[in-house]
């Protein structure tokens, strides 16, 4: 059986050539059926997790690439159909994502930066809005004191008024 794994697991591409794994299987003498069927059982289960593979490779690729556009940076390689490239995706991978890590680290070092200056802002509009507070308090203490003048000024200018023609008394002589 290990000889039978060997061609299914060596050759990059073998998983879609079914039908000449089984024939391989029968050159080596595999010919009742319950062999042929486990050979084609293993064959169907590389070939569905080759496509599986491939599947989430492709996933992985487009991701990759969206990435890049988000970052800002295109990468240099790119990607081709070959086994071989496709099976080397780190170094498809990790400048994007180097370059995201970057990225997001940097925004959240301005984000960290505003929430200061929010912070800052926000206590000189706690200050500003409790002078502007003093400032209309001290207002509204200042127009009583007005209307208090007012009305004792008021008070005074009508008691000192003299009829026309009434006596002035003077105060000074007794």
């Amino acid at each position: 059986m290990e000889i039978i794994k060997m061609p299914i697991t060596s050759q990059a591409g073998a998983y879609l050539h079914v039908d000449e794994v089984i024939e391989v299987a029968k050159l080596l003498g595999l010919n009742s059926l319950d062999e042929i069927s486990v050979v084609e059982e293993a064959a169907d289960g590389a070939l569905m997790l080759e496509l599986e593979w491939k599947s989430t490779l492709t996933h992985v690729v487009e991701a990759v690439r969206r990435l890049d556009e988000v970052v800002g940076e295109v990468s240099n390689s790119t990607f081709s159909n070959d086994n071989n490239d496709m099976l080397d995706t780190n170094g498809h991978v990790v400048t994007p994502v180097t370059s995201a890590i970057n990225r997001i680290q940097d925004l959240q070092g301005k984000l960290e930066a505003t929430y200061a200056g929010h912070d800052a802002l926000s206590s000189a509009y706690k200050e500003v809005n409790e002078q502007y507070n003093d400032l209309l308090r001290k207002k509204e203490l200042m127009i009583e004191i007005l209307y208090e003048l007012y009305n004792d000024l008021k008070k005074l200018v009508i008691g000192s008024c003299v009829p026309m023609g009434a006596p002035r008394i003077n105060s000074n002589q007794t």
